[in-house]
């Protein structure tokens, strides 16, 4: 779908006039381009580093500035902003790219080139704040926070009147952003991994600041010195992009709770892995022979102990969440769960160590439990999101 649309008969006409009073009034759009060029070469450069180009690595976005809550919120807040220059998988940055170059050309030049990056930039910021105030557990980026906010600023214009585009015109364009709107966000709702709360914080973010940016399209509007506008809105965009990282940095106690838990769960799934990996890893090769049954103890004992230890002292105590958190029976199956790994992994210990028999099945019967425990804690946590 063409920002501008597809048109015959009296529409044709009117867009041809438009275009190329467009055209005479305004500049060829230079910030759509190299936005694109930029975000096409970010991805290109994360594909060489083992990013991936239709099965992304979340821990390759990670390292190159994803917005992952537990990490901005722990003061890394310029992933508010390189999130918006990375995407998960070809896909994704085609299906943005299109957007942006289809409707970014006509509302540069709409709005001029500074006018347009100030909404691109605070869309994009006002996307990410908003994906990660509505779930601060998602690993979230991409550039339709900023690309939604594109198509706001277009119905900001649109909406207004005086603004000057063809009353035939205005209605098939204003048609044609708010199906792209619809559509989308409607497909966030049906589809999982669709980040809406980035798409409506940067469409708020872009009628917002269209509204405030927008010039009729005569020249006499646009021969005057535009900087006094351009520096309000500015102004403008800071102040509201300023309180809501403050509001995300300054929760209340129950919020915090939360986002503590959450950067807890953060640093456990990684521990827990190490943790398990390690104890396969020596059970292959006591299996193999070629560990015997001390040596397993023994690095057991050094290795992997103190890696659960380290879990059940951190994780699963001391949250004052509120009773309605999404979170709030996470807390105890962390801490359940997390005993009975150290207790079966004590319990391994001794059984190799002493070749004690009745060891081992309490070890195999703490291991089951922790199984049971794992798949409860897991259900719990996808409720949460």
């Amino acid at each position: 779908m063409s920002a501008l649309g597809g048109a015959d008969g009296d529409v044709d006409a009117t867009l041809g006039d438009f275009r190329l009073r467009l055209a005479a009034l305004t500049r060829p759009p230079r910030a759509t381009p190299v936005l694109v060029g930029v975000n096409v070469l970010v991805f290109a450069v994360m594909a060489a580093a083992g990013a991936g180009i239709l099965r992304p690595d979340a821990a390759v976005h990670i390292r190159f500035g994803s917005n992952l809550g537990p990490l901005t919120l722990d003061g890394e807040w310029w992933r508010l902003a390189t999130a918006v220059f990375i995407h998960f998988g070809i896909l994704h940055l085609a299906f943005n790219m299109w957007a942006l170059w289809d409707a970014g050309r006509l509302v540069e030049r709409l709005y001029g080139t500074a006018r347009f990056v100030l909404v691109y930039a605070v869309a994009g910021l006002a996307g990410s704040i908003a994906s990660l105030a509505w779930n601060p557990a998602v690993n979230s980026a991409g550039a339709s926070g900023a690309i939604f906010g594109v198509f706001g600023a277009l119905l900001a214009f649109l909406l207004d009147s005086r603004n000057g585009v063809p009353h035939l015109l205005l209605v098939q364009l204003r048609r044609n952003a708010l199906v792209f709107i619809v559509l989308a966000i409607g497909f966030g709702f049906v589809y999982p991994g669709i980040d809406n709360a980035a798409h409506l914080g940067g469409l708020a973010a872009g009628v917002l600041m269209g509204a405030l940016l927008a010039r009729p399209l005569t020249p006499p509007a646009r021969s005057r010195s535009s900087w006094p506008q351009l520096l309000l809105a500015a102004a403008a965009g800071a102040l509201a992009l300023a309180l809501a990282v403050q509001w995300l940095a300054s929760p209340s106690p129950e919020r915090a709770a939360e986002l503590q838990l959450r950067r807890d769960l953060e640093w456990f799934t990684e521990t827990e892995a190490r943790a398990i990996g390690l104890t396969r890893s020596l059970a292959g090769e006591a299996q193999a022979g070629t560990l015997d049954d001390r040596g397993f103890a023994m690095r057991m004992e050094r290795d992997v102990l103190p890696l659960w230890e380290q879990l059940a002292a951190r994780v699963g105590r001391g949250y004052a969440l509120a009773p309605d958190s999404p979170l709030a029976a996470v807390p105890g199956l962390l801490g359940a769960y997390t005993d009975r790994r150290l207790e079966s992994a004590r319990l391994f210990v001794t059984a190799a160590r002493d070749q004690d028999v009745a060891s081992l099945e309490r070890a195999s019967e703490s291991a089951r439990q922790a199984d049971e425990l794992g798949g409860r804690l897991r259900e719990a946590l996808a409720r949460s999101r």
